[in-house]
């Protein structure tokens, strides 16, 4: 009956050791704070970067588990001051830590959610069992004599609660408040965990209430303790379950979708399945898929597709072919002007001899284009078209680029729709990316100053003032600037202009040491639904049988 006792002793360190550095932990002092700032900083500059590396480096210095193991102390030994004093510290450190990154975040120039963000957003049940199980492994790693320094580097990696207060600053930062609920959901469910299973490893290892209450006993001290927290967890679980489900739910049918989608496209031995997305919304599945396939699919397969995957998941579904050319026979010219019309976007892949085809489509991109032109080169406009697709509702969709000396109107290019519309017979939609390169403000600067004069910037304002809206900015830099100080200058503009930013793949200046801003237009027109030239009405001054 000794031997056990004897090898406790043996893997353990003894109560009174373990009690002295748990209670420890919740000291909060210079270097503690200190340390707290730096965690906080590097795991939302980890986030912002979408670099795991930097985020487990903060994770690893965060000294957050202190003054959670004493909690789980208080809980287990029944001491008022010291879980006072543990709450008093961790509530201080989550205010530290959410303001910290709140000011960080308002400084620096990367405000995108990345996907390390985003990931930590929507916790679930699995969440808290990771917590739980990890702050079983830090408590034991405490408590043991010799595993201490092996175990506690995983434990701070695996219940990683700085990086979920970190984005809760950011969230707030941003006025994203879904990030920030979601992040501290996930805090709040690694706080709990590692206090539930911390208080349950010093119960096991022989902590024990120092006094009792009159009339009562440390049995039923402890009874009451393990019904309440056992109450708090079970109450935190069902959310976590409800989102654990709805992730199992979103994977079911995704592979549900993937695999209709790969039988149906397999059942031709000239089409195969690329890639494809599946976005899940209220009540509805938006599925886009990517095709290659020698012949394109007609819009009654895509409508019978559509259907099969309705029937395969019982939800509507909103679906989306982008059909990619494979090499394939010569065909007539019919042939090719039939596919066109029933694909979507056009990228042919690479043959080992040319085909004729090809160069039908290729014809038919540059009659549009060239079309284009002549209706707009009249008002200075330079035209290219990047890619021409097919909707299922036989619309064409012409992509494009173009460059003005001005600001364009929108019913220019409503008039250009409808002329392609009657030049080709079909409806017309035209998505343009305008760059208005004649009314551009350069900001120069000199040698490698890094911030514009007061009155450049005072141009710069004036100048976004003055745009309309809905025009975005694109910022251009000549090619002497060096990568590193381009990035820190148009963040610094950025913040002035507070425009939304496009990308239009300009030339680089050729002035030197100088941002460009230009003003960048969206124009989306479209062609009414063209007539049919048996019901056209007979214009004025025509002869009529």
């Amino acid at each position: 009956m000794s031997a056990a006792p004897a090898v406790a002793t043996q893997m353990f360190k003894a109560p009174d050791l373990v009690y002295q550095e748990a209670y420890e932990g919740r000291q909060f002092d210079a270097v503690y704070f200190a340390m707290l700032i730096f965690a906080c900083l590097i795991a939302l500059m980890g986030l912002l970067l979408n670099s795991p590396a930097v985020i487990i480096g903060a994770m690893l210095i965060s000294p957050l588990m202190g003054p959670i193991l004493a909690c789980g102390l208080s809980l287990t030994t029944a001491e008022w001051f010291l879980g006072k004093k543990a709450v008093r510290n961790l509530v201080l450190s989550v205010v530290e830590v959410v303001l910290i990154a709140i000011i960080a975040t308002h400084l620096s120039p990367l405000r995108e959610a990345t996907p390390e963000i985003l990931a930590r957003t929507n916790p679930n049940l699995m969440d808290l069992l990771i917590a739980f199980f990890s702050g079983l492994a830090g408590t034991v790693a405490l408590a043991s004599r010799k595993t201490a320094f092996t175990i506690l580097p995983g434990v701070a990696i695996a219940t990683a609660v700085m990086p979920p207060l970190a984005i809760v600053g950011y969230g707030i930062g941003t006025r994203q408040w879904p990030i920030a609920s979601g992040a501290f959901m996930l805090f709040f469910t690694n706080f709990t965990a590692i206090v539930l299973s911390a208080s349950l490893v010093f119960l096991l290892i022989g902590l024990r209430p120092l006094t009792e209450r009159p009339g009562g006993s440390h049995r039923l001290l402890i009874r009451w303790r393990i019904a309440i927290t056992a109450a708090l967890l079970a109450v935190l679980s069902i959310p976590l379950m409800r989102t654990l489900m709805h992730a199992a739910e979103q994977a079911s049918i995704r592979r549900q979708v993937r695999d209709t989608l790969r039988q149906s496209v397999q059942a031709h031995g000239d089409r195969q399945l690329d890639s494809f997305t599946v976005q899940l919304g209220k009540g509805a599945v938006a599925v886009g898929a990517s095709i290659q396939t020698a012949q394109y699919m007609e819009p009654g397969e895509i409508e019978q597709l559509r259907s099969a995957l309705e029937k395969r998941i019982d939800m509507p579904v909103r679906l989306r072919v982008q059909q990619l050319q494979l090499a394939r026979k010569t065909a007539s010219t019919e042939q090719v002007i039939r596919d066109f019309l029933a694909a979507g976007l056009v990228r042919p892949a690479t043959a080992e001899k040319p085909v004729s085809p090809l160069v039908e489509i290729g014809n038919l991109q540059q009659r549009l284009e060239s079309s284009l032109r002549s209706l707009i080169g009249a008002a200075g406009v330079t035209l290219q078209i990047t890619s021409v697709g097919k909707e299922a509702d036989g619309t064409v969709v012409v992509n494009a680029l173009a460059q003005a000396p001005h600001l364009t109107s929108a019913d220019m290019w409503n008039v250009a729709a409808a002329a392609l519309a009657n030049a080709i017979s079909a409806r017309v939609k035209l998505n343009v990316v305008v760059a208005g390169t004649g009314v551009a403000l350069y900001i120069p600067y000199h040698a490698a100053n890094q911030r514009p004069s007061p009155a450049e910037l005072r141009r710069v304002r004036q100048f976004a003032a003055a745009l309309p809206k809905g025009v975005g900015v694109a910022f251009i830099s000549s090619a002497d600037i060096d990568p590193t100080l381009v990035t820190r200058r148009i963040a610094q503009l950025r913040r002035v202009v507070s425009r939304d930013t496009a990308d239009t793949r300009l030339e680089p200046s050729t002035a030197a040491n100088v941002i460009t801003i230009v003003p960048v237009q969206t124009i989306k027109a479209e062609s009414l639904r063209v007539a049919d030239s048996s019901t056209q009405q007979p214009q004025p001054g025509a002869s009529h049988p």
